[in-house]
């Protein structure tokens, strides 16, 4: 709930003026008696929507044109149930929001971006829906200047342009209606794509897993695939069978080489013996020592030392005499072996070999392959057509889920509205029995969803613009918008006797209440209310926040529309 707002920049006859100070139901800022123009009305609406985060204030003249005010700061307090927040934005950095720690807004505590602000007045108000922003929602119902005059027909408008299928969507937002609609869109729309995707490549043919088109054709890659798996069984038999027969004639095969194996290797130890005692020969390993002699004599004295000893010496001259012919031996027996080596190599490779050949042949493991991508592209066909009826099914029934749904939900909706619309018109002209506007939803041949807002046969200018009114008050009472913003543009059109019935209506929404229990609030700029009688004139002495007029009782203490105030020396200062 807004409390106030002030800035430095607010003169009254060349003194600073007090904050402005705002209560739940109708704020009314108001001119003069004459209607006045030019004297900061429209001007305080704008500033009440730059404090909610709006930025049209940026571009109006107060700020843009050299003799007028500039850029400067707006303070501003919010209260939301039992917290006050006590902030201020500057024009020149409106892209911030400075917190303080009270009311007189000298002890800076924080600062937001203004996205950061958005945010927080959302959650504060209610307002943080799914997929929704703070603006989108609340600047449809913010009408300063002439603008909204000029789409009186088109009340969820929120800009030039704008499709109405965006200010439908704002409204299913405002009465929680919008998360089961896109729930249902979305399948919908998820489905729709999934399903056009597969059928698009079923089409081109691009694709060999996604080609069935039909039940005629997923029935006959089903037989296929079924004489393909058969087809595959039979050539693992066949294939099983030629291993067996192909491993048994191998284990022969290695069995009989083993057998050729076993004298071969005997063979070699046997040389390896042979060799190694000649080598240890020609190295003089077996000849005997004199130590080892005295040895054996130690254990054997009675033997007879002199045979033994020509024996020994005889056996080395004979071993010096024979060299020649045990080297010749010893390279016989080297070679020799190395061709028994050779031969045990090339047998044991060739068990080796075996082992490695128990496989099918190139032309088996080429049938196999074949038959079995057959069977997974047929079966990828199959389970792609399942999938594209299956998505097919679901697109039908989420389609029929949103016919059945979404009409009674905007209906509902639209009853209410209009309901609303109803019981305000009839306390506008509580003595004649008026039609209301009618609001409807209207659904496109693409799906799109829009609305109409009749006058019901009324189509003047001021019958449109007092339904507009009651377009925004039945929106402040049935959803949780907590104010609008109304410029006296908006009554302009409207004949004299109900419009203090329409200032009652305005400040009927004292009793409605926010997400935190405060009063909603409707900002209005009112003038000339002697023209509308005495009733419009108590009630603006009751319900007004300011009074503002020509000259130095301008929002700032001046014009600027007037030769005298076109030099800037002539501000307030």
């Amino acid at each position: 709930m807004l409390i106030s707002i002030w800035s430095d920049k607010f003169i009254e006859d060349e003194k600073q003026r007090p904050p402005i100070i705002f209560h739940g139901g109708l704020n009314m800022i108001e001119g003069g008696a004459k209607a006045e123009n030019s004297i900061g009305k429209s001007t305080v609406l704008y500033i009440i929507d730059f404090v909610f985060a709006g930025k049209d204030f940026l571009t109006t003249d107060t700020i843009t044109l050299p003799q007028a005010v500039g850029h400067h700061t707006i303070y501003f307090t919010l209260k939301f149930g039992e917290d006050y927040y006590y902030l201020s934005r500057d024009t020149l950095r409106h892209g911030f929001i400075s917190i303080y720690a009270d009311d007189t807004y000298q002890e800076k505590s924080g600062e937001w971006t203004i996205d950061d602000y958005k945010l927080f007045l959302a959650e504060q108000y209610g307002l943080d829906f799914n997929d929704s922003t703070w603006r989108e929602l609340i600047g449809r119902f913010v009408r300063i200047g002439e603008e909204p005059l000029a789409n009186l027909t088109k009340p969820l408008l929120a800009a030039p342009r704008e499709p109405d299928e965006a200010g439908v969507k704002a409204l299913q937002k405002l009465f929680g209606k919008y998360d089961e609609l896109k729930a249902l869109e979305d399948e919908l729309a998820k489905a729709s794509s999934e399903y056009s995707s597969l059928e698009t490549i079923a089409k081109s043919g691009l694709s060999p897993y996604i080609k069935l088109r039909s039940q005629k054709e997923r029935k006959q890659a089903a037989e296929e695939l079924s004489e393909t798996k058969t087809k595959l069984a039979s050539l693992k038999v066949t294939a099983d069978l030629s291993l067996y027969d192909k491993t048994r004639e191998i284990k022969s095969q290695a069995s009989k080489l083993r057998m050729s194996l076993r004298p071969l290797e005997e063979k070699r130890t046997a040389l390896q013996s042979r060799l190694k005692l000649v080598e240890a020969t020609l190295a003089g390993e077996l000849r005997i020592s004199s130590e080892e002699l005295n040895a054996f004599y130690e254990f054997f004295p009675q033997a007879n030392k002199e045979k033994l000893e020509t024996v020994e010496y005889y056996h080395r001259s004979l071993i010096g005499i024979l060299n020649d012919q045990i080297d010749e031996q010893a390279e016989l027996y080297k070679k020799e072996l190395g061709l028994v080596n050779e031969a045990i190599k090339q047998i044991k490779e060739k068990i080796y070999s075996l082992n490695e050949s128990i496989e099918l042949d190139d032309e088996t493991y080429e049938k196999n392959g074949e038959t079995v991508a057959k069977i997974k592209r047929l079966a990828e066909q199959i389970s792609m057509f399942d999938k594209t009826q299956e998505l097919k099914k679901l697109k039908k029934e989420t389609g029929e889920a949103l016919k059945e749904r979404r009409p009674a939900i905007l209906g509902s909706l639209a009853s209410d509205l209009n309901a609303a619309f109803q019981r305000n018109n009839d306390f506008l002209y509580p003595y004649q029995d008026r039609l209301a506007p009618f609001f409807s939803f209207k659904e496109s041949r693409e799906g799109k969803l829009g609305y109409g807002f009749s006058s019901q046969g009324d189509n003047g200018a001021g019958a449109k613009s007092k339904n507009l009114i009651l377009f925004d008050m039945a929106i402040l009472e049935l959803t949780a918008l907590p104010f609008v913003i109304h410029d006296s543009t908006v009554i302009k059109q409207i004949a004299y006797l109900p419009v203090v019935k329409m200032l009652e209506l305005y400040e009927k929404t004292a009793k409605l209440y926010d997400r935190c229990g405060d009063p909603k609030q409707v900002f209005f700029a009112f003038d000339a209310s002697p023209a509308y009688g005495q009733e419009a004139v108590e009630l603006s002495d009751e319900l007004r926040v300011i009074h503002l007029d020509d000259g130095t009782k301008a929002l700032y203490g001046y014009t600027w529309n007037t030769k005298k105030n076109k030099k800037n020396s002539e501000k307030p200062q």
